[in-house]
């Protein structure tokens, strides 16, 4: 239960009904205030506090006030023994609840395996529904102990089904591939083995900066992953949440830790991270080669720019150019043009300004279309 109570939530939530005063008609001093803060307890958690620091002290000032007790009074309630068991009969025939027999908990167990834990392993969640479940079919819970134990034992038993039906689908092939990628051990030099890199880890590295040399990485980790023959419909029917799950706890374990699993622990741990592996490596590809192509693209804009700008450079004083031309053509028409025209106006200035006009014809041509 929170700590903090607005005046608001209090009314709300642990004011005394006529109903539940008539409980309290044949108690008195501490046994009057502690039954009714038990009563307005499990009303509202549907259990009983594991102790009485559990009951928040604006909530004992509130009910205290009620019933014109002092909030003291409720130190002096026994915790234990015959009044405190006979109180919570009471309560929980009031309610309509009774206590959970083994029973319970056995089918709360299989309750949770077929309907929350092939959704989700978070252990919160886990025991939200438990309890609410409990609520539901009006059990009192048992210790906080005992229903995480209980816990523990669905997310274990779910699990055993789960890997056991994921292994049932790899082929044998697919599980030496599996295993390939968990070693580290190279060949042999001067009769002593070699450490090398798994595969394992490779695949869980980074494509890196945008490059070629990145887009062959990333291809070849995916044709790596593609090479073990996981069946395509491997994870189709199972929520992304659990795949996530076990695909988080293989990238969190190096692979001297996976192969100490058992066969199906560790098949499914690794199948799993490949195949969401595949799918990330398969989109940051595509994500890189847009990139590259995004580059290429403002590369080549740049270059057809930069032409552009040359071929718009004008020449200066062509007419004076012409003039000097002109004049020397006349002086000395018989001999050749290397010889007359370039002395006085070198190849390149006649080169850009014979661009220039092409670029001047080029436009009045598009303007004409």
């Amino acid at each position: 239960m929170k700590r903090q109570w607005t005046p608001e939530e209090l009314v709300e939530h642990f004011t005394l009904l006529p109903d539940e005063n008539a409980l309290l008609s044949n108690k008195s001093g501490a046994n009057r205030l502690g039954f009714a803060i038990l009563l307005k307890f499990f009303q509202l958690e549907a259990r009983f506090p594991s102790s009485q620091k559990e009951v928040p002290q604006p909530v004992v000032s509130y009910i205290a006030r009620q019933l014109d007790l002092s909030p003291r009074a409720y130190r002096e309630y026994e915790w234990q023994g015959r009044t405190l068991a006979r109180h919570r009969v009471e309560i929980r025939e009031f309610f309509g609840f009774r206590e959970s027999t083994l029973q319970d908990t056995e089918a709360l167990t299989k309750w949770l395996c077929q309907k929350v834990l092939i959704y989700d392993y978070q252990e919160s969640l886990l025991e939200a529904a438990a309890y609410q479940r409990l609520r539901e079919l009006k059990l009192e819970p048992p210790t906080k102990d005992q229903v995480e134990r209980l816990i523990h034992s669905a997310v274990r038993t779910a699990e055993e089904t789960f890997c056991a039906t994921i292994l049932a689908q790899l082929s044998p092939e697919s599980l030496v591939n599996l295993d390939a990628l968990l070693k580290t051990d190279g060949v042999l030099e001067d009769e002593q083995p070699q450490f090398k890199q798994s595969d394992f880890n490779i695949l869980k590295t980074d494509p890196g900066r945008t490059s070629l040399d990145s887009v062959l990485k990333e291809a070849d980790k995916l044709k790596c992953l593609r090479q073990l023959g996981l069946p395509k419909a491997l994870f189709a029917n199972v929520p992304p949440k659990i795949v996530h799950h076990y695909r988080r706890r293989a990238s969190a374990e190096p692979p001297r830790e996976l192969r100490r699993h058992p066969d199906p622990i560790r098949y499914t741990l690794v199948a799993a991270f490949c195949w969401q592996r595949s799918q990330e490596i398969t989109d940051s590809l595509v994500e890189l080669l847009i990139q590259i192509i995004h580059r290429l693209g403002i590369n080549a804009e740049r270059r057809v720019e930069k032409e552009l700008i040359d071929d718009f450079k004008r020449v200066d004083g062509k007419l004076h150019l012409l003039f000097r031309i002109a004049e020397a053509s006349l002086e000395h028409p018989e001999e050749l043009v290397k010889d007359v025209v370039y002395p006085v106006v070198s190849q390149k200035t006649l080169q850009a300004v014979v661009k220039e006009y092409k670029s001047v014809l080029s436009r009045d041509t598009c303007k004409n279309l």
